[in-house]
């Protein structure tokens, strides 16, 4: 009953059911008296098998009509097992009642299923004896109206249908980890615009060129959920997901492009108007970003590769990295441009960092230091590696 109205719903194509016993008709022959009757087994479920059809009998033609002609032969109930003839001795029928008990039970089980319900004050319940089904849903349909139905359907099923003390109450409903998966993205969203913008703008001094960095977030992943959509990958959440995941990556050409913007303002001053420095520095950063982009995308060429279980897992992670990679990009060159010539319409100048100034003194000095003495650097490097081996494989 169950299964059927659930493959009602639009989209559901098929139930898998597990656990529970599994009813049918059982017919406990008694050796001896099938010796008795000269009749083996073979006859037996022969016999049961052909008393147990339907059958066609063509049509009968009245006036301008045909009707067709159908012989129901279904077995309905035990009595029907019961009155079967298996065969006539000297005119007189013998019947499966006359050799077995027919009756209903369960069939052998192969398996169980059970389930633990942990309750808010702690206590768990083992129910050890539970009946469980997935609906499956049609490849390529919209999940989020198939969840709809089958809702619809376990309310309808719970008030109206199943008997008293009877009720179907979802076990893992991907309704869940479809608000789960929503929440996390936009948590990362939200996450990573925000420590993107504070983090530029303590390295640059400059709220609106952190601004203009962090948009590459929301681009890139609106730009990776649309292709990966019009390329018919159906995980719209794991999409979405991995896409949010992944905010560094489409990051790199940004910082490259704003970074490269500021030190260009900074060398030229006012010198130039907003827009020719906007097109200059976009011919400046473009190779090398484009470069940088399609090395990282090579990088998962391998992926691209996989087929059957494994390709199915992670060839849509490869394609959304790629698709938010393209993103940025296309965002890089083309949009962050304009949105410099709005947002500095006057220029910009280069704001010195005192931290990453004191940085950068620190760290020329160690390295004039590291090139003149480079044989004992090298040295102290080939001897970090040889003790990371040694602790790696030596025990």
């Amino acid at each position: 009953m169950i299964e059927k109205n659930l493959k009602a719903v639009p989209n559901i194509v098929d139930v898998a059911s597990f656990g529970g016993p599994t009813r049918e008709y059982q017919v406990r022959v008694d050796p001896e008296k099938l010796i008795s009757y000269g009749l083996s087994i073979g006859q037996v479920e022969q016999q049961l098998t052909s008393n147990n059809a339907n059958s066609g009998g063509s049509f009968v033609e009245a006036g301008l009509q045909q009707i067709n002609i159908q012989e129901v032969g279904l077995v309905k109930n035990v009595q029907d097992i019961a009155n079967t003839v298996i065969t006539a001795k000297n005119g007189t029928p013998i019947r499966v009642k006359d050799i077995a008990v027919i009756s209903q039970g369960p069939k052998i089980r192969l398996g169980q299923f059970s389930k633990a319900i942990r309750r808010e004050d702690g206590k768990v319940i083992d129910n050890e004896d539970v009946v469980s089904g997935i609906a499956l849903l049609r490849k390529g349909a919209d999940a989020d109206l198939a969840l709809q139905g089958i809702h619809q359907k376990v309310k309808e099923l719970n008030e109206t249908i199943l008997p008293a003390g009877v009720k179907v109450v979802p076990l893992i409903d991907r309704s869940d980890l479809v608000k789960f998966t929503t929440d996390t993205v936009l948590h990362n969203l939200r996450d990573g615009i925000i420590l993107v913008v504070i983090i530029l703008f303590l390295f640059l001094g400059n709220i609106r060129g952190a601004i203009i960095v962090a948009l590459t977030i929301p681009f890139a992943l609106l730009f990776a959920a649309f292709l990966s959509k019009s390329e018919g990958d159906s995980r719209e959440p794991a999409v979405a997901g991995r896409a949010g995941f992944r905010h560094g990556r489409p990051m790199g050409p940004w910082l490259w492009s704003r970074t490269s913007s500021a030190i260009w303002a900074g060398a030229t001053g006012m010198a130039k108007r907003p827009s020719s420095r906007s097109s200059n520095l976009r011919h400046e950063v473009q190779r090398p970003v484009f470069y940088a982009i399609a090395i990282i995308i090579t990088a998962y060429l391998p992926i691209f590769t996989l087929q059957r279980v494994e390709g199915r897992l992670f060839k849509p992670m490869a394609w959304t990295v790629a698709f938010a990679l393209l993103g940025a990009i296309i965002f890089s060159i083309v949009i962050v441009p304009a949105l410099s010539s709005i947002f500095y319409p006057r220029g910009t100048k280069e704001w010195h960092n005192p931290v990453m100034v004191w940085l950068t003194a620190r760290y020329r000095r160690a390295l004039r230091v590291a090139i003149r003495m480079r044989v004992l650097t090298v040295a102290g490097g080939l001897a970090s590696l040889a003790l990371v081996l040694y602790l790696w494989f030596g025990e």
